[in-house]
């Protein structure tokens, strides 16, 4: 790979955390660390930032963009994003971020993979501001992506976490395959959130998977029934590392 070309699209809201106390291995555990939502948002942000930088110093010539698409959060967040942007700038990484106008996460969903459809020309990556990345993250997705796209006639797609509440009884009866990267292993699977990267003619092909996601109630099979039918019906592969990238 010599000049890969990647946009990032940013969803954050600092304010409402909606994630529930989850329940693995019969274990009650927060799915966040303790911490308020204000904190998550501004930590995991700086950790994605840090990830496109190390990304620009490995491939000075690649075209990597970014924009934020930000749901009505506080001033101090705003301010943490502006600079955020600016420091980027400052790093050759074109960045941006405006205000959502309508509010909630449909309106944020359709407006992220709409600006994707839109703006992206090759690798687009659609993240949201409660993931914490590893440094090399982007790196090893971006590498991996190339360096895999022989297993598929189709893009790949990718997810960085290696969920563990996925592994429940019904997932792992599923079968998977595992292909040997660099320095860690990728599983398939037919699982992602909305914080996918893929290539943007993906947007342009299943635009109705996408639309479909912004419109769907919010509940446990939000991606199941939209998203997650790219990898259980149209037969893209889906590649998620194990160990993960971000958590």
């Amino acid at each position: 790979m010599n000049n890969p070309d990647l946009l990032v699209i940013l969803q954050s809201h600092n304010i409402h955390d909606n994630q529930k106390v989850m329940k693995i291995v019969e274990e009650k555990t927060q799915r966040y660390v303790g911490e308020p939502k204000n904190v998550i948002s501004e930590v995991c942000t700086k950790s994605l930032a840090h990830a496109l930088k190390m990304l620009r110093q490995k491939y000075e010539n690649a075209s990597i963009r970014f924009h934020a698409i930000d749901d009505h959060s506080t001033e101090d967040f705003t301010d943490h994003l502006e600079s955020l942007v600016q420091d980027l700038n400052a790093n050759g990484i074109k960045a941006s971020w405006e205000t959502l106008s309508g509010r909630g996460i449909h309106a944020s969903c359709l407006a992220q993979y709409t600006y994707g459809k839109t703006h992206g020309r090759d690798l687009v990556y659609f993240v949201q501001d409660d993931y914490l990345y590893y440094p090399d993250a982007l790196i090893k997705m971006v590498e991996t992506y190339t360096g895999f796209g022989m297993i598929s006639n189709k893009p790949l797609c990718m997810f960085p976490f290696n969920d563990p509440f996925r592994y429940i009884l019904e997932n792992t009866a599923v079968k998977c395959h595992l292909f040997q990267g660099e320095d860690r292993y990728w599983k398939t699977s037919i699982h992602a959130a909305c914080c996918i990267m893929t290539h943007h003619s993906v947007l342009e092909t299943e635009w109705d998977l996408f639309e479909a996601f912004c419109d769907h109630m919010v509940d446990d099979y939000m991606e199941l029934d939209t998203i997650n039918r790219l990898f259980i019906e149209r037969n893209y592969i889906l590649l998620i590392p194990v160990p993960s990238l971000a958590l």
